[in-house]
């Protein structure tokens, strides 16, 4: 299957998350319909509206893929999302990408990766380690305009 799909590259979310310049674009999705795809942890998440939540795996959601895409296009139909954030990781979340993008190409997707953990207290990254919550809190404050922990 050939994909007329524009990649970007993920580190740019990540390196303005980490230098708190991550507000644009969360301002650009508090104007949209966000549908997320990712494990329960990311329910937390309150920086912008989320139309739909579809809840996978933390670390093996490439296992459930066809539940998870089957999921995905139920919401579409009911909740009509204009934008689809994956956090379902490396195996998953390109997977959706490429076989969704055909089906919709007025939806924006992206995967999002772990850009969203540390802002609900998941450490998963070795970055967000080394940053910890305090660091975080901050974050929260210039990247969502909000404090973090009333979440």
């Amino acid at each position: 299957m050939q994909l007329d799909v524009d990649w970007y590259d993920a580190d740019v979310m990540n390196k303005a998350s980490d230098e708190g310049k991550l507000l644009p674009f969360i301002e650009c999705l508090r104007r949209r319909r966000s549908l997320i795809c990712g494990p329960a942890h990311l329910s937390l998440l309150n920086g912008f509206p989320i139309a739909a939540f579809v809840y996978c795996h933390p670390t093996h959601a490439f296992e459930e893929v066809d539940e998870l895409e089957a999921e995905i296009i139920y919401r579409i139909a009911r909740e009509e999302p204009d934008t689809v954030l994956f956090s379902a990781g490396q195996g998953a979340s390109p997977t959706l990408v490429s076989r969704l993008h055909s089906q919709y190409p007025e939806i924006v997707f992206i995967d999002a990766g772990s850009l969203w953990d540390p802002y609900v207290g998941v450490m998963s990254r070795s970055g967000h380690k080394k940053c910890g919550w305090e660091g975080y809190l901050r974050l929260g404050k210039l990247n969502f305009n909000q404090d973090i922990s009333l979440w």
